[in-house]
């Protein structure tokens, strides 16, 4: 499963213990345990957690906000020079997604 995530979170696995740790302002590719620790339905519900991946079944506020925000289908320059003209700091090293939830954080504030 695939989420985007507004902050650092840890998410422990019931059965195993193990713990997976999610970076804020990130795509994360994370196991489908991660539904069942409590966890993770706060950030659902507080919506520090989007659903990245449309296959999946996590319930998210909006998964259409990239489309309205019109960052859909700009590459990597064009989202750049958004993010200058925006105030939103971001540098040529950072991938397209991370420019993309720099402008996504941006504009909630």
């Amino acid at each position: 499963m695939r989420i985007f995530t507004k902050r650092n979170l840890g998410f422990r696995n019931p059965d195993s213990g193990e713990i997976i740790i999610v970076r804020k302002f990130t795509f994360e590719e994370v196991p489908d345990w991660i539904k069942l620790d409590p966890m993770f339905a706060w950030a659902i519900s507080s919506g520090d957690i989007r659903n990245a991946d449309p296959d999946t079944d996590v319930e998210t506020e909006d998964d259409s906000h990239e489309a309205k925000t019109g960052l859909e289908g700009k590459n990597k320059k064009e989202l750049l020079i958004l993010a200058t003209e925006r105030g939103i700091e971001v540098n040529d090293k950072m991938k397209v997604d991370e420019i993309k939830a720099a402008l996504l954080a941006g504009a909630e504030e």
